[in-house]
């Protein structure tokens, strides 16, 4: 802690000052000077042992610096170190970074969600704009922090390596995979497919979300080096502006209309099997109907004149009398 060195240095000096004044000072005032001579080296030395304190927290890492000049590393924990030196910590623990927006006009306006950075701006193949979520998971690779720090060292390095380097080149990889994508293409062949007409949704969408992050979790690790280990790349969703969209949602749309129409096709085609089956049955025999019915009523303790009927003028069941 440099600030608390010079504070002690200050005091130092303050004791030898009043040592030097107190060779010219009788010894009733002498005394005096020696007393404040010794609060002012007591506290030099607290302050001392102060800036010679540090401490790392867990999953970080101390760089420790000697005028700007990387000398040490330190694990987390207490580090104890010259006065002048100053410890800078770099985490290792993973990162967890989000750019997302709640819709094209937010994003189109710089407006973030969840109090994170806005949708990613990206160009498309057909010329058109579109803004992409983008959730990035990332760290540090073990004993990579000095050659971080010597390479982007100053205040506030950790910072620096996640604006000026990571999410730099995740907005550089995410807009070199979409600059390849043409969701109106994609659409079209879809569209004109064998007997014109189409056989699955559109991927979410329009796009190949999952394909498209695996790229640029690809892309983003060659860009950032060997220091810096990519763990996953999402990407949630994209907002499309208004023409776009409208055709993935109308293509959408004649896809459920086409599943639809196939649906009603089976259902129709089961209910004629299903009354063929029963045309093909032969008629019920109603002594047995009858029979069962008596039984019934009997044991339920209630009147069985509804149960009988007669064919040919002869009973069908024979009830004693």
């Amino acid at each position: 802690m440099p600030g608390w060195w010079i504070v002690a240095i200050l005091f130092f000096l303050l004791t030898i000052g009043l040592l030097i004044a107190s060779v010219f000072l009788d010894k009733p005032a002498r005394t005096t000077c020696w007393g404040i001579t010794g609060a002012a080296a007591l506290f030099g030395v607290i302050f001392t042992l102060i800036s010679a304190y540090d401490r790392v927290d867990t999953r970080n890492v101390g760089i420790i610096t000697e005028f700007g000049k990387p000398v040490g590393v330190h694990g987390a924990g207490i580090v104890w170190h010259a006065p002048w030196r100053k410890v800078s910590e770099l985490s290792e623990a993973i990162q967890l970074q989000a750019f997302e927006s709640n819709n094209y006009d937010d994003a189109s306006q710089g407006k973030g969600a969840n109090n994170n950075p806005a949708a990613i701006n990206v160009r498309l193949a057909n010329n058109s704009n579109a803004y992409v979520d983008e959730n990035l998971s990332w760290r540090l690779r073990e004993g990579a922090a000095p050659k971080l720090f010597q390479d982007y060292g100053g205040a506030n390095v950790f910072q620096t390596i996640k604006e000026q380097l990571v999410d730099r080149q995740a907005q550089v990889a995410l807009s070199k995979v979409f600059a390849t994508f043409n969701p109106q293409l994609m659409l079209a062949t879809a569209a004109n497919a064998p007997g014109a007409q189409p056989q699955a949704p559109a991927p979410a969408q329009g796009a190949d979300l999952p394909a498209m992050a695996a790229q640029v979790k690809k892309d983003l690790q060659e860009a950032v080096g060997s220091e810096i280990e990519i763990l996953d790349v999402r990407i949630p969703r994209i907002f499309y502006d208004q023409p776009t969209q409208q055709r993935i949602d109308a293509y959408n749309q004649k896809v459920q209309e086409t599943i639809n129409a196939q649906q009603d096709v089976k259902t129709a085609e089961q209910n004629r099997l299903a009354a063929e089956q029963r045309a093909n049955q032969p008629p019920p025999d109603l002594r047995i109907a009858i029979f069962n019915c008596l039984n019934d009523q009997v044991k339920n303790g209630r009147d069985p004149a509804g149960c009988w009927g007669q064919i040919g003028g002869q009973p069908l069941v024979q009830v004693p009398r």
